[in-house]
Parts: structure tokens; C-alpha cells; sequence
């Protein structure tokens, strides 16, 4: 009998009855298939008065609040039934998953359900590019990325399951460690590519550092030898913390961090940017967790944002 991987134990779903839910939905039975993990598929009522006829913002204190229980359990009980039928085209027999309807501001629901649940993925769908040519990406994925604990994925649909190449930002920070080790085992999973990127953000007008004795070294040579130090450190980087290294291809970037990642990924084809969501700052690093944000905005790929250690989400149980 064939053993599975166990990535992950527990993933939690995000659905809006929309096609990019239904492409994350894809995602998470993909990877279940692979790893055996439990899935829960959330669907978050925002407002249970707006929701309710008659109950306008002129006036949502006019329903006693029996009447507003009633309504949020009839609210409730249509959208078990909606997300029962939306699931019911993705489903085979023997997919086995649960369902949960929430009430709240969807980002704070999804996050305490996954702190609840003790996931260990959400997954969530947004939308590929607009007619204005860059990305429009809800507040509820962004916040998901800067304030959800667990590792969230979000998925654009135009790209499929199984993946064919995967790229990671990394800053050499340790959220970076763990984010190039998540990165090298979804590799490994879905048989695919992973290259490793680490990128300069030096302005011109920025001092270079200078590698011991280099004092009197001219400003091109000063740069090869702070590039060469810099892919010395990505090969150690590389080799401490990916199984096979020599699968693993590395490339070293220079520029505003979020546009090389944009040009390397697409220059890759890549389906997937495993990148850590907060980060260092200063040279060589950078703000690893700004550029997660932008990179979400204005990439086509899917992202999967990974937390430090000791992270503690502003979202709580109670």
C-alpha cells in the first residue's frame, strides 16, 4: 500500500459559491487525495439583517431579536442547502468532507475557524486579472494573508492542478526556512520544478555592503563580489533545507523585490509562489511581508503565504 504525505493533517476551505471558491475546492481534493488531510468547506454569511427583506441599514434595530434568530437560523439552514448543491458537481463518492456555515466579517470567521479547527491550510479563491491589466484581489484575501496563522493558499483558477513549477521567494530569514522547506515538498508531491529566488533590493544610491577586504575595491566590482557572496549564501541556504538541492534551481535578483518575483515567475510559467508573509527588512533582505501583498495584487500565480514561528494572529476565538 502506497503511504501518503503527510503535508497536511487538516484544510479548510473558503467558499463563495463563486468559480475561483470552486478552483480552491479543486486544490484542497487534490491535495487530500495526496496527503489523506480532512477538509472543511466554510461559507460565511457577512449580515444576517441586510440579508433579511425589510430590514434596510435605515433601519436594521427593528427586528426584535427573536425575529433576527429566527432569520439567521433560516439564513443558516438555505446556506447548508446552497452549499451542499455547490459541492455536490466537485464531490465523488468517495470524497468525505464537512461543512460549516458561519456569521460574520468573512475574514474574522475564516481565521477563527481555522483556529478553531487547528488547520493547518486554508485555501481560498480570488480573482485573475481584470480589464485594467493588474489584479483585483478582495480585502478577504489579503487579510487572510497578513493576519491568518496558518499557511493560507490563494488560489487563482487559471491555474491547474497538478502543478508544474513552483517558485519561492526567500529573504534567508527563518520564515523563509520554513517557507523553501513547504515550498520543496509540494515540489515533491506534484513532481514539478521548484526554483528558489533571492532578491536585491539596492538602490544606487544605497551603500553596498563591502565583503572583508574590499575596501578599496570600485563600485561594478564591489557589486560582483556582494553577488557573488550573496549566491553563496542562497547555495548554503539551498542545501540546508531542501531534500535533493541538486533538483532545486537558484537564481539571484536584482530590483524592487515584488516586480523580480512577478518577472521570475512568469518568466517560469509558474503556478505557485510559496513566500513567507512577514519577514526582515534591510539589505540583502527585504519586507518580505509587503512584497507577499503586492506579489498577491499584481501576479498571476497562485501564493501560499507562510507565517514565523510564534505568530500570533489580531483575530481571536471569542
Amino acid at each position: 500500500m502506497k503511504t501518503r504525505e503527510s503535508l497536511f493533517r487538516k484544510i479548510l476551505v473558503a467558499t463563495d459559491f463563486s468559480e475561483h471558491a470552486g478552483a480552491a475546492l479543486g486544490r484542497a481534493l487534490a491535495l487530500a487525495e495526496k496527503t489523506g488531510a480532512e477538509i472543511t468547506v466554510v461559507h460565511v454569511l457577512a449580515d444576517v439583517a441586510d440579508a433579511v427583506p425589510g430590514t434596510a441599514f435605515e433601519a436594521p434595530w427593528t427586528m426584535h431579536p427573536e425575529e433576527l434568530q429566527r432569520a439567521e437560523k433560516k439564513l443558516r439552514r438555505q446556506a447548508l442547502e446552497h452549499l451542499d448543491a455547490w459541492l455536490t458537481p466537485h464531490l465523488r463518492p468517495d470524497h468525505k468532507l464537512r461543512t460549516e456555515v458561519r456569521v460574520g466579517v468573512p475574514f474574522v470567521e475564516l481565521i477563527r475557524a481555522a483556529l478553531k479547527g487547528k488547520h493547518d491550510l486554508l485555501l481560498a479563491g480570488t480573482q485573475g486579472r481584470s480589464t485594467l491589466g493588474r489584479l483585483f484581489v478582495g480585502s478577504t484575501a489579503e487579510r487572510l494573508v497578513r493576519k491568518c496563522p496558518c499557511p493560507v493558499w490563494i488560489v487563482k483558477p487559471e491555474h491547474e492542478w497538478p502543478l508544474t513549477s513552483i517558485l519561492a521567494p526567500v529573504d534567508l530569514s527563518p520564515v523563509s526556512i520554513k517557507s523553501v522547506r513547504l515550498a520543496d515538498r509540494l515540489a515533491r508531491l506534484s513532481n514539478c520544478p521548484l526554483t528558489v529566488l533571492h532578491v536585491f533590493n539596492v538602490a544606487a544610491e544605497q551603500p553596498i555592503p563591502r565583503p572583508p577586504g574590499t575596501a578599496s575595491l570600485d563600485l561594478s566590482t564591489m557589486r560582483r563580489e556582494v553577488r557573488r557572496a550573496a549566491a553563496q549564501q542562497l547555495h548554503d541556504f539551498v542545501h540546508a533545507h531542501t531534500a535533493d538541492p541538486a533538483r532545486v534551481q537558484q537564481q539571484l535578483g536584482l530590483g524592487v523585490p515584488w516586480k523580480v518575483i512577478d518577472r521570475t515567475a512568469r518568466k517560469l510559467d509558474a503556478g505557485l509562489i510559496v513566500m513567507g508573509s512577514v519577514g526582515r527588512t534591510g539589505i540583502p533582505g527585504f519586507l518580505i511581508g509587503n512584497t507577499a501583498e503586492k506579489v498577491l495584487r499584481h501576479c498571476d500565480c497562485s501564493i501560499l503565504a507562510v507565517k514565523p514561528d510564534g505568530f500570533v494572529s489580531p483575530v481571536t476565538l471569542s
